[in-house]
Formats: structure tokens, sequence, C-alpha cells
């Protein structure tokens, strides 16, 4: 018996921590890839647009002609117009700014304190009259004829763009 117990080898303690050493590291590098992965980035949403504008019926319409639907109550307008007695104005219309104002479809985007999303095919109404600034001599809005530009941002993002001919 004294025989066999003297002739088993077994593994010399260096060996055995070498080995365990290993398999900590492979555990961890696991966990860390697991866990540790940055999140994934979604792809910002990008939208294509068309408008019209019509200064006498004071009405901005941009329709959703394809792209990822956008929830309203993050969305920002801008409006710019590039020539004319008003060149060079810019104006910024935070939607929640001009929510009993803004109309999808010619429902209300904001009813029961929930904002609707605006999707490929539907329109969107703004007043002209909500959608530039205002002085002493009124709305600085463009005059029939006269282009300008709408801008659409989704939480600080450009999302969309159109330039519009402001009809009579």
């Amino acid at each position: 018996m004294k025989r066999l117990l003297a002739n088993r080898k077994g593994v010399s303690p260096l060996l055995a921590t070498a080995l365990l050493l290993a398999l900590t590291v492979i555990v961890a590098a696991a966990l860390a890839s697991t866990v540790l992965k940055p999140p994934a980035t979604s792809k910002p949403l990008q939208v294509q647009m068309n408008g019209w504008a019509s200064r006498s019926q004071n009405l901005i319409k941009l329709t959703h002609i394809g792209g990822d639907p956008v929830y309203l109550g993050d969305v920002v307008f801008k409006t710019y117009i590039p020539s004319g007695p008003y060149a060079g104005s810019t104006y910024e219309i935070p939607a929640s700014a001009i929510q009993n104002y803004m109309k999808i479809n010619g429902e209300p985007v904001y009813e029961g304190w929930t904002w609707k999303t605006w999707k490929a095919g539907d329109e969107l109404t703004i007043p002209v009259d909500k959608a530039f600034a205002t002085s002493v001599f009124g709305v600085m809005a463009p005059q029939p004829g006269e282009q300008f530009t709408v801008e659409v941002y989704y939480n600080g993002q450009p999302i969309s763009s159109c330039t519009i001919t402001m009809q009579p």
C-alpha cells in the first residue's frame, strides 16, 4: 500500500496556481466582454418631407413622404428666410410652444397629455403666424412668391428640411 501511494504523482503547486490563474483570466475576459461592451448606437432619424404654404390661408403644410416616424414631443421646427425684406431671419418653434395650433391630418397633435407621431403619409399643418417671428410691424413672414426653408430637429439633431415658396 505504501508503494502505491508513493508512486502516485500529483500536480505541482506551481502548475495548479498557473492553471487557476489562467482559468480566472478567461472567465474575467468573458464577463468583461459581455458586461462592459459599449451600448449599441442607434442611427439618427431621417425624414423626407415636402411643403406648401399660403399667406392668405395662414397655413404651412408639411407632408411626411418617407423615412422614420417622429414623436412630436421632442421636435423643434426652424424657419429661415433667405431673401426679401426679412432676408436672414430665422425662427425656432418648439412643438410644445404651438401644440394648440399644429395639426396632423386635421387633428390636434397633442391630446389627453399625449403627443402624436408624425409618420409617412401624414400632413402636419402649422399656422404661418406661429412659424415666423413677429415685430411691431406684424409677422415677419415671406411675401407671396418668396421662398423659405423649414428645418426639423429631433432631440437637437437635424432630421429633415425643405424649401417652400409662399403662395398668395
